[in-house]
């Protein structure tokens, strides 16, 4: 009897230490002259799970055809590389996710109320975001960089509303004023609990089924009396 006590108090610790684990995600992205480089890096259960999603090639093409997105799929902890594709993202495919999105969260119930509540569970620990700006003109450069800079807080401002801050962030804009110039780091880190990943998820799949069934049976409902 007190083997199988301590058996379930070992596996309710267990499953507790994986509930309070954190899901960390690591974002970096760099634009230097005409190269951008994205890398997003994923962990979770202290550990057991990391993957890296590295971009190191997006060639901007216009306005139809925006990008040619070369993407590699790295398992951090084997350090092996898992996958590697190329695809490109146009307006269409844009178009087409916007179109599906908007299907899906229009028969969510309270989507956007969901989206708010997951949204204010995450918390951000690390925040750097540097611009060096130059246009070739001293003037202009200074009003270019006014302005990012009032960009800049007025984005963090409001994303900040929702999502929680835990670090100082780190925001530097800094005038060329002899050269033409526009570059960008950022690097962010943000993190939620496992088990808050698991409730959200759990809660979407409720709100998705009861949307579900609901829509079958009015659709029921419209054929089997369609004159009403």
């Amino acid at each position: 009897m007190m083997g199988w006590l301590w058996a379930a108090a070992v596996a309710a610790a267990a499953v507790a230490a994986l509930l309070a684990s954190r899901v960390r995600i690591k974002l970096y992205f760099s634009r230097v002259g005409s190269d951008d480089h994205l890398l997003v890096e994923f962990r979770a259960l202290y550990g057991i799970v990391r993957y890296k999603y590295d971009v190191p090639l997006i060639r901007f093409h216009g306005l139809i055809h925006l990008f040619d997105v070369k993407t590699e799929r790295v398992d951090r902890k084997k350090d092996v590389l898992l996958d590697e594709k190329d695809s490109d993202i146009s307006i269409e495919n844009i178009q087409d996710f916007y179109r599906q999105a908007k299907l899906f969260t229009k028969r969510i119930e309270d989507f956007s109320g969901w989206m708010k509540w997951t949204v204010a569970k995450v918390r951000c620990t690390q925040l750097q975001w540097a611009t060096y700006i130059g246009i070739g003109d001293a003037a202009e450069t200074a009003i270019a960089t006014g302005i990012i800079w009032g960009l800049k807080t007025s984005l963090l401002g409001f994303v900040f509303r929702y999502l929680k801050l835990d670090a100082r962030p780190e925001l530097l804009v800094q005038p060329q004023y002899n050269r033409k110039q526009f570059s960008v780091k950022l690097r962010c880190m943000i993190h939620i609990r496992f088990g808050l990943v698991l409730l959200a998820a759990m809660l979407l799949a409720v709100r998705f089924m009861r949307a579900n069934r609901d829509y079958k049976k009015t659709k029921t409902k419209l054929e089997s009396n369609p004159a009403g």
